[in-house]
């Protein structure tokens, strides 16, 4: 649980956004609903901005990746291979990390040791 710092409501961590750089819990002081409230605040306040910045900006983004179509595809592959096993890594630690898989392989540890030693002389 984690306290919005505009809101004040504790809300569970999935509520607030990742932060780019990681400080004390990689996550944003701000939950999602008011950070989502203050960018349409700004968007708002600064419509002459945004709609000058994107009427200049959307030909020079469709011209980059219509040039780099073969990189971005690559550069896609190889995020989502890095995802998926970031993703493995992730639930085998976290079922790893259950009390109930913990006490299992404790016990199965303690059942090759009892294997391993016959008439209580140890093997290998």
């Amino acid at each position: 649980m984690k306290t919005c710092s505009t809101c004040g409501l504790a809300k569970p961590l999935d509520s607030f956004g990742n932060r780019k750089y990681k400080q004390s819990i990689g996550h944003r002081a701000s939950c999602r609903g008011c950070e989502r409230a203050n960018i349409k605040k700004w968007s708002a306040k600064n419509a002459d901005h945004v709609r000058q910045y994107r009427a200049t900006n959307r030909g020079r983004q469709m011209a980059y990746n219509a040039t780099n179509r073969e990189k971005l595809a690559q550069q896609g592959i190889e995020y989502r291979k890095r995802e998926a096993v970031a993703l493995a890594r992730n639930e085998n630690r976290k079922r790893n990390s259950e009390p109930r898989t913990r006490i299992i392989g404790a016990l199965e540890i303690q059942k090759r040791e009892e294997h391993r030693s016959i008439g209580g002389k140890q093997l290998s």
